[in-house]
């Protein structure tokens, strides 16, 4: 069974079971950059997740540039292919209207853009729209100084896969202080957004809300989870109180049973969205 090889109040640690060197093993890399943390995950040539490392972040304005340069699986730059950016602003935009500038703007009307900060795009070529998110300059200039063949995208990019059968499926992935969901119905996007929590019961109001507006049946709606950490797996099962149908994953994943299942889920669905 996966275990935590170390876990404490600075970092917790998931490993595969597997014999022999994991690092060693490791044949890909990707970051994820959160508000208030940073994850590093390795993956085999074959796509299975060997190991996470998470970092919270500690106050320390070289945070970044710190674990870039100790963090073990960081350490082989040219296998970190894939950086993952949590971007609170951020914005959805058809393609039949999008056009560069104006979108840019539209970005800018809704949450001021500051020139500190880089906008990003990325395309949702099956669903027709293009994600503007924006992120700290210096960030992106960290990124690229110690990892410039490493793509940049948007975190929200794994739940716009349309890996599942179900008519009408919500997905809510957490972070430390927001949730992501997204809303599909006969697989095309209906609805996305980036929520602030406080507590589960915030997350519970937002899906009820939407389940009025777009006129769902809670009790049927098949609503697939996942989390950053495995301490964040508790707010699923908080939420579960809420919406009995919620489960972790899609079942069809390989994720074994225990607390790392929902973020192992989660790097799961980000390599397969790249």
């Amino acid at each position: 069974m996966p275990d935590i090889i170390n876990s404490n109040i600075e970092k917790q640690v998931y490993a595969a079971d597997k014999k022999g060197n994991l690092l060693q093993q490791v044949d890909k890399v990707f970051v994820v950059l959160s508000g208030n943390s940073m994850h590093v995950a390795g993956f085999s040539s074959s796509g299975e997740v060997l190991t996470i490392r998470c970092h919270p972040y500690d106050g320390r304005p070289d945070f970044l540039e710190r674990n870039f340069t100790n963090e073990p699986l960081l350490t082989h730059t040219g296998k970190v292919s894939h950086i993952f950016v949590t971007a609170p602003k951020q914005l959805l935009v058809p393609k039949a209207i999008y056009k560069e500038d104006t979108a840019a703007e539209w970005l800018n009307d809704l949450h001021f853009v500051g020139k500190d900060e880089a906008v990003h795009e990325y395309s949702l070529r099956d669903d027709k729209a293009q994600y503007l998110f924006a992120f700290p300059l210096a960030t992106r200039d960290l990124m690229i100084r110690y990892f410039p063949k490493a793509r940049i995208m948007p975190f929200a990019a794994h739940q716009f896969n349309k890996h599942y059968k179900t008519s009408q499926v919500l997905q809510c992935t957490f972070t430390e202080g927001e949730v992501y969901l997204t809303l599909y119905k006969d697989r095309k996007l209906q609805w996305h957004q980036v929520a602030n929590y406080n507590s589960v019961e915030d997350v519970a109001y937002q899906v009820k809300l939407l389940c009025q507006q777009q006129n769902l049946d809670e009790e049927h709606l098949a609503i697939i989870a996942a989390a950053e950490t495995n301490i964040l797996t508790r707010r699923i099962h908080e939420l579960f109180g809420y919406f009995p149908n919620l489960k972790i994953g899609t079942g069809k994943m390989d994720v074994q049973e225990g607390p790392w299942q929902a973020a192992v889920y989660l790097f799961q669905q980000l390599y397969s969205c790249v």
